[in-house]
């Protein structure tokens, strides 16, 4: 089933079909989410910020991989774009982990920025340091 069809009616006939079985069916991006008789739509729909959060964690975890991995390997304390689309690249042989990482950094639309910014309240210079990291960690609420 293509993601064309599952927009608009199509969706409203699942929507239907399912409502005997579950009280709800929330669509999360292209992905529809049964909920259960009871339960609420927010506990079972995953928050964006957490995957975002994820992606910070694993950077930070691994810095210096990160630091070196677009520059020659000269460390300068600072994660760039080329940095993570250098780890990003799977000819690269980094983890899938961590390229998953680099990647939804990279590919987010504005999480970059917001790591970038994190730390010096808005104020970026195109690169994520520690503190940034650490300062855009705790904000999306995640455990």
């Amino acid at each position: 089933m293509s993601l064309n069809s599952l927009r608009g009616t199509d969706m409203r006939r699942i929507h239907r079909s399912a409502a005997a079985t579950v009280s709800a069916l929330v669509i999360v991006g292209a992905v529809a989410v049964a909920v259960a008789p009871g339960a609420t739509a927010s506990a079972v729909a995953p928050r964006a910020g957490c995957a975002d959060e994820n992606a910070a964690s694993r950077v930070l975890a691994n810095f210096g991989l990160f630091d070196i991995a677009g520059h020659g390997g000269a460390p300068d304390n600072r994660v760039s774009l080329d940095d993570l689309a250098a780890v990003g690249r799977f000819e690269n042989g980094y983890p899938l982990e961590l390229q998953n990482a680099a990647n939804h950094i990279r590919y987010t639309p504005g999480l970059f920025h917001a790591l970038d910014t994190a730390a010096h309240g808005g104020s970026g210079d195109g690169r994520i340091s520690p503190n940034d990291i650490k300062a855009f960690n705790g904000s999306a609420g995640c455990d």
